[in-house]
């Protein structure tokens, strides 16, 4: 069985900040808050990604560590394993 790989998210350009605003001018939060959600949502795709590739299943059926660089996606608790070679670390997200 081949596996075919996804290619790996580009990185977005992002906006410039806006030129010649203030410290408190509004239009700076509005960037910020521009910013922040497609950070958000470039981290929410890079996610999808590493658990499109990586090995699924039940936690029951999780394999012994010890080929570090594996992830393994837990279909029945939806957490996702990586292998570091010695044990499987549960993965958190925070965006």
């Amino acid at each position: 069985m081949s596996i075919t790989k996804a290619p790996i998210p580009r990185a977005r350009n992002y906006p410039a900040p806006p030129r010649g605003l203030k410290e408190r001018d509004p239009e700076v939060y509005k960037y910020l808050d521009t910013l922040r959600q497609q950070l958000a949502n470039d981290h929410t795709i890079l996610a999808q990604y590493v658990i499109q590739q990586s090995q699924q299943g039940l936690t029951a059926n999780l394999p012994p560590a010890g080929s570090q660089g594996r992830f393994y996606w837990a279909t029945d608790t939806l957490i996702l394993y990586y292998d570091t070679g010695a044990l499987w670390h549960h993965v958190q997200f925070s965006f």
